[in-house]
């Protein structure tokens, strides 16, 4: 006994009959033919609308770029507004902005953000330009599969400083890359950051342990305040400064490191004049001496 196609099936069907008929009609004969009945809302809704897996199905023998084109809804007018709009947001976010922003090169929007920033002006008939929040949320929502598993105020954050720094989004093979170099250093790539970082990634990738003997990371100790410090008197052992090599000399301050216990000079004047131990552990957490990891308590 035979079945008939199931729910999946059909609505898989749809889309390929929806698709079929844009790509037959790219002169927009067909799309003209939906506004003026009236069901342009509808076919737009029901392929935005749809499970992403079959979405996906359905225009897998269809191009990106003309996928784009299909979906077309806005003149060029339109997309002319959008584009002003968000630009204008732009210049009043980098007021108070802390970015070289000339490093990011050319600023253009691009047809995801203006199409984004049209469908929030036209939703539910309020014909407002939405904010630059309203634009990070929807287009969070829609955001690429392959971050949905990163928190959601990084991923934002990098949406917000794509569509004010660069005006286009991070292509799926990039998205992740950019949210982990956006957690690393608080801000978003440059063009040579990114290439930078990929490859180190590649790096990594081929030999961890040569990438880890020659291209180590910096990483501060925390909370040096927190060291113990004390005045050095005539009647403690001198086994002398780490840094310097020098011995101590009654008055001068030194700094203990933990759990290992090695002494050094605090202050520059007394050790090598242009640098001591505090420089030392600016980039490192671990003892000069004997590599022990330090430690606060």
């Amino acid at each position: 006994m035979s079945t008939g196609p199931s729910g999946e099936d059909l609505l898989l069907r749809s889309l390929n009959g929806i698709f079929t008929n844009l790509i037959n009609n790219l002169d927009n004969s067909f799309i003209d033919e939906l506004r003026i009945t009236g069901e342009l809302d509808e076919y737009y809704n029901r392929i935005i609308s749809a499970p992403e897996i079959l979405r996906t199905n359905a225009i897998r023998n269809f191009s990106r770029t003309r996928y784009s084109d299909i979906l077309n809804l806005y003149s060029d007018d339109e997309r002319d507004l959008a584009s002003n709009h968000v630009k204008d947001l732009r210049d009043s976010y980098l007021v108070d902005a802390d970015v070289n922003i000339d490093d990011y090169g050319e600023y253009e929007v691009s047809r995801e953000i203006m199409h984004k920033t049209l469908d929030l002006y036209y939703e539910n008939g309020a014909h407002s330009f939405p904010d630059l929040e309203e634009i990070v949320n929807s287009l969070f929502e829609n955001r690429c599969s392959c971050v949905r598993g990163y928190p959601e105020n990084y991923v934002k954050k990098v949406i917000k400083q794509c569509v004010m720094y660069t005006g286009i989004l991070p292509s799926c093979s990039l998205y992740p890359q950019y949210v982990e170099f956006y957690i690393l250093h608080g801000k978003i790539p440059t063009r040579d950051e990114l290439e930078e970082y990929m490859r180190r990634i590649y790096e990594f990738s081929r030999n961890p342990e040569e990438f880890h003997q020659t291209d180590k990371c910096l990483v501060p100790t925390l909370n040096v305040e927190s060291l113990p410090r004390h005045t050095f008197s005539e009647n403690e052992e001198n086994d002398g400064c780490g840094i310097c090599q020098d011995e101590f000399t009654v008055g001068q301050t030194l700094i203990t490191l933990l759990p290992c216990g090695h002494r050094f000079h605090e202050n520059k004047k007394d050790c090598l004049e242009t640098t001591c131990i505090l420089n030392w552990l600016e980039t490192h957490n671990v003892c000069p001496l004997c590599k022990a990891h330090i430690g606060n308590n």
